[in-house]
């Protein structure tokens, strides 16, 4: 039986074609009294990966545009890993790209959606 509230979207999973890694940095004090960033990988997945339309108002309003080059990553959901705000989106060209917007693309949750544009 069909649930009415039943989301019908799929995702192919085909499409998983980009690598990339979920990063957290970290500041360390040196022994000399400096500091240091350190990147730790909290996970690296295959993701799909679309381009933003230039007339998206989500992603506008998020604070998108087109100098920061919105894009959409979509991975599958894990157990015990969920994407949040403060990760930073790593890809295999060593971008990086802050996550703006996160949206869960079914229910129950097997592919999560990622607002990202690129980190400077």
């Amino acid at each position: 039986m069909k649930k009415p509230f039943e989301n019908k979207k799929q995702y192919d999973p085909g499409r998983l074609t980009s690598k990339i890694s979920f990063v957290s940095f970290e500041t360390v004090d040196t022994p000399s009294g400096g500091t240091v960033e350190t990147e730790t990988v909290l996970l690296s997945t295959w993701a799909g990966k679309d381009k933003v339309s230039d007339y998206n108002q989500m992603a506008i309003q998020a604070g998108a545009s087109v100098e920061n080059k919105p894009t959409y990553f979509v991975i599958r959901n894990r157990d015990g890993f969920y994407p949040d705000k403060t990760m930073v989106v790593k890809t295999s060209d060593n971008l990086k790209w802050q996550i703006l917007g996160i949206v869960d693309l079914d229910n129950p949750i097997t592919y999560i959606q990622m607002l990202c544009v690129l980190s400077k």
